[in-house]
């Protein structure tokens, strides 16, 4: 039996456990005592999802760890979670090193200057920014942007999901902004922020699995936003077929960038802009996508297959089986008076002919009001039917009873 150990299995982990017991595949989480003790990361830890847990204490070291997965027979190490990439590095380095990313590049593959950095110096059109220091803007920095063109973007380093991300005004606008932001993400602390151009276009997510180089594409989503207060959010995604000319554009895109950066195993989630200019790869997460599995199932309903069925293909040399793929979407209800958060009325939806999935994302009895990033999307509808006009049809159907206030 084969046996693939993930370090810190955060990100859409129902998928991750459930999908390899499909595959006959033995899974061994390895958490950080040190991650697992962050109360955010409570509703991600989900150590029963998985065949064998493995803890890592603090300060152990790579060695012990290495020792530990040589006596469970591991035969694979990938990574589940961005801060997690320097550690997967390192262990599958001394584990398995003809399956491991180059470890002296860790940071190409999960923070965003070194990551832009890097595709510059490869020839990879970036978007224009500067690295800023999490403090202040130096008179430097002030004296450089005066130059530029706003709205500008501000977003930290090392964060994700939106999260500590502004759009900009003025100059003005920017200091403030960096006032009021935010220190930490997931327990690690944000030391740089990135003022970055504002990209004209679509913006896309493309998912990978890589072995050796050889990089299987999952999915191509086409992402739909609107701004609450000055940050974009997800209102629904796609399913971009293979036969759309896009799909082709953004995936041969991104294996260039898979390569630029060092990224030779695993999988990645990765997000992109086909603007007038061409296509920017704008932030790269060596994980499965979040958004509580939603972007898994709707790939599923919408290939046949999901993210784990094709890692799984590809590890045990099989061939992937071929389905007509059908439209897919995933909803997300955003939340935007302040009271407290119920139960999904799911009742109201679920008989709608698309619909599949719907997956309440915050508690019951939270009190919110605006949200200010991804992780306070209220619930991930998942829809997907042969024909288009139908899931537009109870697409309408849900944001009215939402906007009514009918759903939570």
């Amino acid at each position: 039996m084969l046996t693939i150990g993930f370090i810190n299995p955060f990100a859409s982990a129902d998928t991750m456990g459930e999908g390899l017991k499909d595959h006959n595949i033995k899974s061994v989480a390895i958490y950080e005592r040190t991650q697992i003790s962050n109360p955010q990361m409570e509703a991600r830890y989900k150590p029963e999802l998985f065949d064998e847990v493995i803890f890592i204490e603090p300060n152990e070291s790579i060695e012990d760890i290495v020792n530990k997965l040589r006596h469970r027979k591991v035969d694979f190490v990938f990574n589940g979670f961005e801060f997690s990439t320097p550690l997967t590095d390192a262990i599958a380095n001394q584990l398995h090193p003809e399956f491991a990313n180059d470890a002296s590049t860790s940071r190409h593959r999960y923070e965003k200057h070194p990551a832009q950095m890097q595709l510059a110096k490869s020839g990879i059109p970036v978007p224009k920014h500067i690295e800023i220091n999490a403090d202040e803007l130096s008179p430097e920095n002030e004296a450089l942007l005066s130059d530029w063109q706003f709205p500008l973007i501000l977003k930290p380093s090392n964060a994700g999901g939106t999260i500590g991300f502004h759009e900009c005004a003025n100059m003005a606008d920017l200091k403030q902004k960096l006032k009021v932001k935010m220190n930490e993400f997931y327990g690690e602390p944000i030391t740089s922020y990135l003022v970055q151009e504002k990209l004209i276009g679509v913006e896309f997510a493309v998912d990978t699995f890589s072995l050796q180089g050889k990089h299987e594409i999952i999915t191509v989503r086409e992402y739909h936003k609107e701004y609450f207060d000055d940050i974009p959010l997800s209102r629904m995604t796609n399913v971009v077929f293979p036969s759309d000319p896009r799909w082709t554009q953004l995936t041969e895109h991104m294996k260039k960038v898979l390569d630029a950066l060092g990224f030779q195993n695993g999988l990645c989630h990765s997000e992109l802009f086909i603007t007038d200019r061409g296509i920017f790869a704008i932030d790269m997460n060596p994980r499965l996508p979040g958004a509580n599995n939603s972007s898994c199932i709707m790939t599923k309903e919408s290939s046949g297959y999901s993210h784990i069925d094709v890692l799984s293909h590809v590890l045990l040399k099989k061939e992937m089986p071929v389905k007509t793929p059908q439209h897919a979407r995933v909803l997300y209800l955003q939340n935007t008076y302040l009271h407290k958060i119920d139960d999904v009325q799911v009742h109201k939806i679920s008989p709608l002919s698309s619909f599949k999935r719907c997956i309440q994302n915050v508690k019951k009895g939270t009190e919110m009001g605006m949200p200010k990033q991804l992780r306070q999307t209220i619930a991930f509808v998942v829809l997907s039917h042969p024909d288009l006009a139908q899931i537009e049809q109870d697409t309408q159907t849900i944001f009215a009873l939402e906007k009514n206030r009918e759903l939570y």
